[in-house]
């Protein structure tokens, strides 16, 4: 029996249980070449630095390619993981002799880069010969994907290969144009680019996730820059996730020049975003249910006083003003969730009545629209089905889904 003919899962488990026999791997790199497109999943290598661990001791885990250039020489995708505080930066000098291996992965194709919240990578403070292997690999390997995740002072002038059409960025801060001479690195790279002009790349899909933190939006900023590392003119796909609370407009006046740029060329649209009001009764815990599914963007409501600031301008601003006149229809994925609260089951509902401008800002939209209604009042949900199936009747059937969540035991009784 052909390999080939072996199933997925079996294939799988098969190539796992090698990762640590690195000779045997080595024997099997030529059938892993073979079985490349059944084998993607496990083709690929995951390094973990743990910077929790002494100076002496830093803990590296499954580097097989410093040992099996043949092998690596295959592997498509890393993921390299830092855990843990940056406690002892110029302990990643011992990182040199498996970054200098980094030459090796000749058909590497996908490339992930992971901080950690409580350890988010200084790419000032990355030791000399780190920048340049990270650097070359960034521009030599014809990469079509890279993920950057927790990454501080990273530089802003063009440092990525033309072949990138996939690019994801969660909690990416930029660094000062003026201040790139801190690197000597850098230095040479900006040098480079002046007697030979790197084009940068096309982006077909670009992931961004902001964190809460002072500058959450400086990659927003950054890609509105006259001069930006990244060309958007071909974008079709397109997600934001916000994972802070918006309080303040100029944040999604931001996140919409940024819709109206790539509005021309996008098919698809995807937003998660919070935009939440203070609850001083409010605890998570009380409510566990509705941490358990992904939300594309909430609005929280209480009908018991109605939230200010009104969510429903801030709605308004993300959706792209000229998407539904552009020649290429977006498909623009909205998701609502609301949250009502009731103080008593009387409470009025006249506060959710006013979702008429929505409907109409979501006609020419190619749009799927879901509405998940929690309440602890059952005897409310057939009002809130009513009202919300009034409000958006104007909407072609195709592009309404009315879904309706209830927990009927979402509140502890004290």
């Amino acid at each position: 029996m052909s390999l080939l003919q072996l199933p997925i899962e079996l294939l799988t488990e098969l190539f796992e249980h090698l990762w640590d026999d690195h000779q045997a791997l080595s024997a099997c790199a030529l059938a892993c070449r073979r079985l490349q497109p059944v084998c993607q999943k496990v083709l690929f290598f995951q390094i973990t630095l743990d910077m929790t661990a002494p100076r002496e001791r830093l803990r590296v885990d499954r580097v097989p390619f410093t040992e099996s250039p043949r092998l690596a020489s295959y592997v498509v995708r890393l993921d390299i993981k830092i855990v843990g505080p940056p406690r002892h930066w110029l302990s990643l000098k011992s990182l040199v002799p498996w970054a200098a291996a980094l030459q090796n992965l000749k058909c590497l194709r996908d490339l992930r880069i992971f901080g950690s919240p409580r350890a988010q990578i200084s790419w000032k403070k990355f030791y000399y010969p780190l920048q340049i292997s990270v650097i070359n690999v960034f521009r030599e390997r014809r990469l079509t994907r890279v993920c950057l995740t927790n990454i501080t002072d990273m530089p802003t002038a063009p440092f990525l290969n033309s072949s990138i059409r996939q690019l994801s960025l969660s909690s990416v801060l930029w660094n000062d144009t003026r201040e790139l001479s801190v690197s000597s690195v850098l230095r040479n790279d900006a040098q480079a680019s002046e007697t030979a002009p790197v084009k940068t790349p096309s982006l077909q899909s670009l992931n961004i996730t902001l964190q809460d933190t002072q500058d959450s939006l400086s990659t927003i900023d950054h890609l509105l820059s006259k001069i930006s590392p990244f060309d958007l003119s071909e974008l079709q796909s397109l997600r934001i996730s916000v994972r802070f609370n918006i309080r303040r407009e100029d944040h999604l006046i931001k996140i919409r020049k940024l819709l109206s740029q790539v509005a021309g060329t996008l098919k698809y649209l995807w937003i998660h975003c919070n935009l939440e009001a203070d609850f001083p009764d409010f605890e998570s815990r009380r409510y566990p249910m509705l941490r358990t599914f992904g939300r594309r963007f909430t609005i929280w409501l209480n009908t018991n006083g109605f939230i200010e600031p009104d969510p429903l301008p801030f709605l308004l601003k993300m959706i792209p003003s000229n998407a539904g006149s552009s020649s290429t229809s977006v498909e623009f994925h909205l998701i609502l969730q609301l949250v009502v609260f009731m103080a008593d089951p009387c409470c009025p509902l006249d506060a959710l009545g006013a979702w008429t401008q929505l409907a109409q800002a979501l006609t020419p939209l190619s749009c799927r629209l879901t509405i998940s209604i929690w309440s602890h009042y059952e005897s409310r949900i057939p009002e809130l089905v009513s009202m919300f199936e009034s409000q958006f009747s104007e909407m072609r059937a195709q592009r309404r889904l009315l879904v309706v969540n209830m927990g009927s035991n979402c509140i502890e009784e004290s």
